[in-house]
């Protein structure tokens, strides 16, 4: 005949069966107990390793997301020079007006040290009676003192909305196929051009996601292997 109990102080359930004189029965009940603390045991590792892989993969994801942000500010920090003066434009958009020294462009290595040339060094004809027409939005809401430049301000939305933060600004050229199309009008390389000017329409642009559609005025000189570029226009 057999009998089972309940130690609470243990926690554990004993079940012992009657034996014969050579004490079988305590030698299945010590298994069943062992069998039990077995199960509990595996099951207690199993929870660990589940849970520390969880947490492995949470710490991960605010590991990279911490770099990621650091990354960004960092890039913010870089392209948003101080402003003297700063105009909100009736579109949205945040123009700071930098000092002109320390404008972006002269954070290249090349161009450390530069001096920035206001006035051309050669002779030109200007024709004083044409006055620009055009006038940009933000303008509309202020202007820049002299001595600086405007540059829109750069948002933490347009950065995270490129491919990646070290894409940001750059542009494929060959797109993601390798081959692109060009149209336009170079005009003789004599006499010198020292200017141009012209008019851009743009309306209705339908470009995929791996597309880039552009329409701006060129002014590059090439030496060499040396190009130099300045452009202004339009670009999706």
């Amino acid at each position: 005949m057999g009998w089972c109990g309940w130690r609470s102080h243990e926690r554990r359930t004993m079940v012992m069966l009657e034996g014969d004189e050579d004490g079988e029965g305590e030698l299945y009940g010590f298994s069943m107990k062992i069998m039990g603390e077995s199960i509990l045991v595996i099951m207690y590792i199993n929870f660990l390793l589940i849970f520390l892989a969880l947490t492995k993969e949470v710490v991960g994801q605010n590991s990279l997301s911490n770099e990621r942000e650091i990354q960004v500010n960092e890039l913010l920090k870089n392209l948003n020079k101080p402003a003297i003066k700063t105009i909100k434009s009736e579109d949205g958009d945040t123009v700071d007006c930098v000092d002109i020294h320390n404008q972006p462009a002269l954070d290249h290595p090349l161009l450390k040290n530069h001096t920035i040339q206001m006035a051309p060094s050669f002779a030109t004809k200007w024709e004083d009676t044409l006055k620009p027409t055009f006038e940009w939005t933000w303008q509309k809401s202020g202007s820049c003192p002299e001595g600086t430049v405007p540059i829109r301000r750069i948002s933490r939305d347009d950065i995270l909305r490129a491919n990646s933060i070290e894409s940001f600004g750059k542009k494929d050229v060959l797109g993601a196929n390798g081959s692109v199309e060009t149209a336009g009008i170079k005009p003789p390389s004599n006499p010198p051009s020292y200017g141009t000017k012209g008019y851009i329409n743009v309306w209705s642009v339908h470009v995929e996601p791996d597309e880039w559609s552009q329409s701006a005025l060129i002014v590059g000189n090439t030496n060499g292997e040396a190009h130099s570029f300045i452009e202004a226009g339009w670009g999706v």
